[in-house]
């Protein structure tokens, strides 16, 4: 069992009828305590968070319970999509999503956005080098000025260049933040 644990949406608990494996109460409060209080740096209205892989979305809808203004959620889990639209459209906030079915490789380049926020999150033991792919990607473009991104993996994966990491339990958090010069 999942629960959002922030925002207008805390307490919520996410029942996927699918098999997936949520990013982790613990993860997730990573990611928030990273970006800090203060985050999205733009307006409500403005602030994109794209939650790829998404699954239950956990993230994604954590994020827009907190504040950001819209979610791009993107799966090749037709289930999953589904999910999601119905948890927003149950929240009257379906409007928020956008749902994206498709290989995250393929569909990323037509995305809304730039994004504040990125959270990336395949599967560990099925991905078909998603991982590898979005570690050697150039996400700058993808990102606004000061925007992160979030790569979820396993806790044996590692990572070059500027690539920050923590480590909690099976998985492995890396980000990095776009910094303008």
């Amino acid at each position: 069992m999942t629960r959002i644990g922030r925002g207008t949406w805390k307490g919520h608990v996410l029942r996927p009828d699918f098999s997936c494996r949520p990013t982790t109460a613990l993860l997730r409060g990573a990611v928030f305590d990273i970006i800090g209080p203060s985050w999205p740096a733009r307006t409500q209205d403005e602030s994109i968070v794209w939650d790829l892989c998404c699954g239950s979305a956990s993230v994604g809808l954590e994020a827009l319970s907190c504040g950001f203004g819209m979610g791009v959620f993107v799966d090749t889990n037709g289930r999953a999509i589904r999910f999601v639209r119905a948890f927003l459209g149950a929240r009257e906030s379906e409007e928020r999503g956008v749902f994206v079915r498709g290989d995250v490789r393929r569909v990323v380049d037509s995305l809304p956005g730039p994004a504040d926020m990125i959270f990336l999150d395949p599967p560990y033991n099925s991905c078909e080098g998603l991982h590898s792919w979005a570690l050697s990607r150039d996400w700058q473009e993808a990102l606004v000025p000061e925007g992160y991104l979030f790569l979820e993996g396993p806790s044996d994966l590692q990572a070059a260049g500027s690539w920050r990491r923590r480590r909690y339990g099976d998985s492995a958090l890396f980000w990095l933040r776009r910094e303008d010069q």
